[in-house]
């Protein structure tokens, strides 16, 4: 990477840095005026993280869920096999 294009790359990070920080300050000034959106823009981001948080955490629940079935088939199998095994003997 040359000079000039990690000088555009710095400006992009800079406009960028820039648009975030004026949305967050759009956000907390709507959410200190109660009068123009009744605080439902805090209400909806903190839905939007429960939801997010809630996803991942049925994520991992299905792979232990599938885990253990799988653990559970492989014990039944094993025990299975150990009782023909007696019954041959």
């Amino acid at each position: 990477m040359n000079l000039g294009e990690l000088r555009t790359v710095n400006q992009s990070l800079n406009i960028y840095q820039e648009v975030y920080i004026i949305g967050l300050q759009i956000v907390l000034i709507c959410n200190i005026n109660n009068n123009i959106i009744g605080g439902g823009l805090f209400m909806y981001v903190s839905m939007l993280n429960a939801k997010r948080k809630h996803q991942k955490q049925t994520g991992v629940d299905q792979k232990q869920n599938i885990k253990q079935r799988s653990n559970s088939a492989k014990q039944k199998e094993n025990e299975v096999a150990h009782t023909s095994q007696i019954g041959y003997h």
